[in-house]
């Protein structure tokens, strides 16, 4: 069999018939002799015996392919099983002369057979022996969002192996800017550089090559610093969903505000928005969907909300709106969950408005939102209070050494100080009108993981803070 396998690998080998389809099917030798190898190696691994003339494998059910590929190469002391229920049958009359048992077909009784029998004898499954699929589970990933509840996905072994495609595409750009380097385009020698940056980059031991960001929005002003000091910065968009990024910016890219082209291994395409009223193809704007070999098939045991993650043509929707500039970057705005509408008809994208105001010394913590029913965004703020009592101190404003944190908080003339000093940040950062904040609540309560108002992964829960300050919220509109 073994010498066949080399010289007519590709001939027919076994004929079976598939029940669920009532026809037959034919396999090669090369198959055959595959999957010989693999549930040969697998018992002698797993008895830990030698294989000798001595040791056998029993067979007990039908005549099967299964039975045909351990008679040849299994010499261990266990027997096959075509399912639970024979298996049962088996193990009540010669459970004591039997050490390990191997099922061919798994059936509601082999749990039965594992809780009554498998303190005395080893239970295995027969496709544990075979080689994985690349569909096959690899893993369970937890991952929590913007939600705070933390939802499993299913990640295939083909996943893990689709981030590698394109390994020589990336070797091409690698050498592109080497190309580029030597030809003078990236060189550390301003002044600048020589009295401050070259000093920081011996603190980090003086080979940075590269800074890499994910996971949140850069601040322009860190962004700009990066790139001033250590020269190269890639900032990359990704999802635990899809086992990575799904874009990232070129080195030596200079586009602040975007995160780069497609990565390899993923499409990307952006589809209409209809509770919003984006047209994809007339805005280029929309909700942001992928597809490749890495992403996720779905949640694990849950069909529900796979099928709201997954749509019938395979594409993984993101929950993140997103736009295409004219270099064909990507630019994030939001949260599809997280953007809502005013009574003029304007769409305010929070963590935009959010990123700009935190660069607001004032500003420890905030949370923007709004409604369809109010012209203007309201915030939740959680001050910096060290730095708000000696900003007030030093303005004349208020003497607030004998106020505590809460009676600062409290405080109205505090509340349009700290109001004014935000929205004259904003006016640098050239906020729109309608995204500008009009009214604020000042809050001593910081945002953390144990009242819930943050995830496990530090990012703001905006479902639950909206819930949490519904009450608040509704109070900095003017009542009609």
């Amino acid at each position: 069999m073994i010498s066949k396998c080399s010289l007519t690998g590709f001939y027919p080998c076994l004929r079976i018939r598939l029940p669920s389809k009532n026809k037959y099917s034919w396999l090669i030798y090369n198959e055959v002799d595959k999957k010989i190898k693999a549930i040969g190696t697998a018992l002698v691994k797993t008895v830990r015996q030698r294989r000798n003339a001595e040791n056998f494998v029993g067979i007990y059910g039908p005549n099967s392919p299964e039975s045909y590929y351990n008679l040849i190469l299994a010499q261990v002391n266990c027997m096959l099983c075509n399912s639970g229920t024979e298996a049962l049958h088996l193990l009540d009359k010669f459970e004591s002369s039997l050490e390990y048992l191997i099922i061919v077909s798994y059936d509601v009784k082999v749990e039965e057979v594992k809780s009554r029998h498998g303190s005395k004898v080893s239970v295995y499954l027969f496709e544990d022996f075979l080689d994985p699929l690349p569909s096959d589970l690899y893993m369970v990933c937890y991952t929590s969002g913007s939600t705070a509840h933390q939802i499993q996905f299913k990640s295939s072994f083909i996943s893990p192996i689709g981030a590698y495609d394109g390994t020589n595409t990336l070797d091409i750009i690698i050498m592109r800017f080497c190309i580029l380097t030597v030809n003078g385009k990236f060189y550390h020698n301003s002044i600048l550089d020589t009295l401050c940056f070259k000093k920081l980059r011996k603190l980090l031991g003086g080979r940075v090559y590269c800074v890499v960001s994910g996971g949140a929005p850069l601040p322009t002003e860190i962004s700009k610093f990066v790139h001033a000091a250590f020269g190269l910065l890639a900032e990359g968009y990704g999802s635990t969903e899809t086992m990575g990024s799904i874009t990232i910016t070129l080195l030596g890219e200079y586009r602040l505000g975007t995160v780069g082209s497609v990565a390899h291994g993923v499409e990307v395409k952006l589809v209409d928005v209809k509770d919003l009223g984006l047209d994809a193809l007339r805005d280029q704007r929309g909700e942001i969907c992928v597809k490749g070999k890495r992403c996720t098939k779905g949640y694990y045991k849950e069909p529900e909300k796979s099928a709201e993650l997954i749509d019938n043509e395979g594409w993984l929707h993101t929950g993140d709106i997103g736009e295409w500039t004219l270099e064909g970057s990507l630019k994030i705005v939001d949260r599809l969950k997280s953007i809502f509408k005013l009574a003029q008809g304007e769409y305010v994208a929070p963590e935009k408005v959010e990123m700009v105001y935190k660069c607001c010394k004032l500003v420890s913590q905030i949370f923007v939102d709004g409604n369809s029913k109010q012209n203007y965004p309201v915030a939740i703020v959680v001050p910096d209070f060290t730095e708000l009592r000696s900003c007030l101190n030093n303005s004349g404003v208020l003497h607030c050494s004998k106020l505590s944190d809460h009676e600062l908080s409290q405080n109205k003339v505090v509340n349009k100080f700290v109001l004014e000093r935000m929205n004259a940040v904003a006016d640098e950062n050239m906020l729109k009108s309608f995204e500008k904040v009009q009214a604020i609540y000042l809050t001593d309560q910081a945002f953390n993981a144990d009242n819930g108002l943050l995830t496990p992964t530090m990012k703001l829960a905006r479902i639950k803070a909206r819930s949490y300050f519904s009450k608040i919220i509704d109070s900095l509109y003017p009542q009609s």
